[in-house]
């Protein structure tokens, strides 16, 4: 093989590897577009000037709004061992989304949100609210 086809064909490969970008992480969990929050959920959040989240411990519901036009997805994450994959709201800004979880009873869950870009290996969360602590029910 030349030298020119080396080339070429290192250049190829660089390109392929550079085009690969994850959309979204394997582990999320992609919420369902609602209009709001449901029931005692509605009154009881975590938000900063980014995300809002809140979680409705009848039916165990996590709830995610995006608040700002920044190209990040919003997310909310509970955060209790029996949980892995965060709420992902991909609908953009002013956009609810909700996600279910099986939530074991009377265990206090402690969520938050934050956001993220989606894409490539290192996607660190920005825009990281507080926790938040309530009883599951």
């Amino acid at each position: 093989m030349n030298l020119r086809a080396r080339v070429v064909a290192a250049g190829t490969g660089i390109v392929l590897a550079a085009s690969v970008v994850a959309t979204a992480h394997a582990d999320d969990r992609l919420g369902i577009r609602v209009s709001g929050p449901e029931g005692s959920c509605a009154n009881k959040s975590i938000e900063n000037d980014h995300v809002k989240v809140c979680f409705a411990a009848y039916g165990e519901w996590l709830y995610v709004k995006d608040k700002a036009e920044d190209g990040r997805s919003a997310y909310g994450q509970i955060l209790v061992p029996e949980v892995k994959d965060p709420c992902r709201n991909k609908f953009g800004v002013g956009t609810w989304a909700k996600c279910n979880y099986s939530v074991p009873e009377y265990l206090f869950v402690m969520y938050q949100g934050y956001t993220q870009d989606n894409g490539g290996l290192f996607d660190p969360k920005h825009d990281i609210t507080d926790l938040i602590r309530e009883e599951a029910s």
